[in-house]
């Protein structure tokens, strides 16, 4: 018997629909869409199934954990934990959106490619490309490229391009360039360029018009005005 090609897209839609439908056991499923959910609903799986696979949104999409590819028109949201487990909010593999890509955690590693935002609220291992603003609350490592600001509220082990600021808020272990300033508030051990730059502590390079330490200094500075709370040279101070 032939079938037509009506048959066939038919077949292949109730295949997809298929798919769509979570395992009770495990509470997961490979396909996920959306126009607009989150918490209370408003897509295929439900909000507290777990995607692993692909999941698309037209506005926004949220499940409770999410491993493979999310791309949403809008953002792929945040995922809040409703029964305590650990792993929810876990996303892994790649949150692409028009505007912005928002995370619980990244503990398996994620790269977030939006036009404006993205954030991580726990720690991770990320790749994060904005056209504006990456942020990460926690300890970090990876990548930030954003065209405005990155920031990281912990340790970061990586690399932070922008166009005006870097900020991390514990120890830095990589390479800040920024237009305007990068600051660690921790100890800074790589390598800062931007016009002005800022450690607690330096053990490396700084390269810019204003480089500060507050505390101690241990390594190079470059610019104009060079110093910590010891002494403040111009043009070059090697500290070691």
């Amino acid at each position: 018997m032939k079938t037509t090609p009506l048959l066939r897209v038919c077949g292949a839609l109730a295949l997809l629909a298929l798919s769509a439908v979570p395992s009770r056991a495990e509470g997961w499923s490979p396909l996920g869409f959306a126009i607009a959910q989150d918490r209370n609903g408003g897509g295929i799986p439900d909000y507290d199934v777990a995607v692993y696979g692909l999941r698309l949104g037209l506005f926004t999409a949220a499940n409770r954990r999410m491993y493979g590819i999310g791309a949403s028109a809008i953002g792929n949201t945040r995922v809040f934990s409703n029964n305590g487990d650990e792993n929810d909010g876990d996303v892994a593999g790649f949150q692409i959106a028009g505007v912005f890509n928002d995370a619980e955690s990244a503990r398996y590693g994620v790269w977030q490619i939006s036009a404006a935002y993205n954030g991580i609220r726990s720690n991770g291992k990320f790749v994060q490309i904005a056209g504006l603003v990456n942020r990460a609350d926690n300890d970090g490592s990876g990548v930030q490229i954003a065209g405005l600001g990155n920031g990281v509220g912990g340790d970061f082990y990586g690399l932070q391009i922008a166009g005006m600021l870097n900020l991390v808020g514990g120890d830095m272990n990589g390479v800040q360039i920024a237009a305007l300033a990068n600051c660690c508030q921790g100890t800074m051990r790589g390598l800062q360029i931007a016009c002005i730059n800022f450690a607690s502590t330096l053990e490396g390079v700084q390269i810019g018009a204003f480089n500060i330490v507050e505390k101690e200094a241990s390594g190079i500075q470059i610019g104009a005005i060079n110093g910590d709370s010891n002494l403040v040279v111009p043009l070059l101070r090697i500290t070691f």
